[in-house]
């Protein structure tokens, strides 16, 4: 998972080398938080863009934000046997590492409180793909072809986890996670082969695929990435030693991609797709309510 952004955070009205306690029941925002660095991940081929932003953390309120969109248009020069590849992603991705003491050996849970508000979109192209610009000459052994596709893929993906930089030999950390995918695609496909007698085909199809998972959670992201999400993480740690300081690490990846492509058409295939997640206006944000370590 790329990193973009990387933050250290402590409790709220505490020295910078404060740490998170066990026995204390539950931590709150503000909180502060020490900033190193902020890059998110883009690309664009052809007739494609992405627009964005470094995703961004509020310390105060203990909220995660970002906007990806990405919007994918055939474009060509030349209709005949034209062809056209775009394609476009925009990318967020934020760490947090919170510095973490026990006052215990032996085993702890550390329970995240998370809502997660978001809104998306996607649409892709659909229909009216142009003739594809087909050889029926072509001699044995060879082939002729002609296609459109159009896909859009959008998601969401948060995960927790404890570690120990000690390197304690007895210690295990799991991991805690919570994510969406949404990807969907269309293709129209002609094509002619000639294995001693000529033969042609014409195929359209579509897929949607949706995955809502999570592990070690509850109230995991349901599929479509709309709405506001009440998500709680346990992330747990065996073999912790007090003389050890511990780290726990949250993550987030926002993304958002599209693509158009024509190959071998008699004509320009009019068409463009598009796919974006809103995590920042609107009321929209992914907030940490609390930390709770027992």
């Amino acid at each position: 998972m790329p990193v973009a952004l990387i933050a250290l955070v402590v409790l709220s009205g505490s020295a910078g080398g404060s740490v998170l306690l066990p026995g204390t029941a539950v931590h709150l925002p503000p909180y502060r938080v020490v900033v190193t660095g902020a890059v998110p991940v883009h690309a664009a081929v052809g007739c494609a863009g992405s627009t964005g932003g470094p995703m961004r953390w509020d310390r105060t309120l203990g909220t995660v934000s970002a906007i990806d969109f990405a919007k994918a248009a055939v474009c060509v020069k030349s209709f005949v046997g034209g062809s056209s590849t775009n394609f476009a992603h925009w990318s967020n991705s934020l760490q947090l590492s919170f510095p973490l003491v026990v006052h215990s050996n032996g085993n702890h849970s550390i329970a995240l409180q998370w809502t997660v508000s978001l809104s998306s979109m996607s649409h892709i192209a659909t229909g009216n793909c142009p003739p594809a610009n087909i050889n029926y000459r072509i001699g044995v052994g060879n082939s002729s072809s002609g296609s459109c596709e159009s896909g859009a893929d959008l998601g969401f993906y948060l995960w927790a986890t404890v570690e120990d930089p000690n390197g304690s030999g007895g210690f295990v950390g799991n991991i805690s996670d919570a994510g969406n995918d949404n990807f969907s695609y269309w293709v129209n496909d002609t094509s002619c082969s000639n294995a001693g007698t000529l033969a042609c085909s014409n195929s359209t199809y579509g897929y949607q695929y949706l995955l809502c998972y999570g592990t070690n959670e509850v109230g995991s992201i349901s599929s479509g990435l709309s709405g506001s999400h009440t998500i709680t993480m346990w992330t747990n740690g065996s073999g912790m030693l007090k003389s050890h300081q511990f780290k726990l690490v949250v993550g987030f990846t926002v993304y958002a991609g599209a693509y158009s492509t024509m190959t071998n058409l008699l004509r320009m295939w009019k068409a463009a797709a598009t796919a974006a997640v809103d995590m920042r206006t609107f009321g929209n944000g992914a907030t940490l309510n609390s930390i709770t370590v027992s």
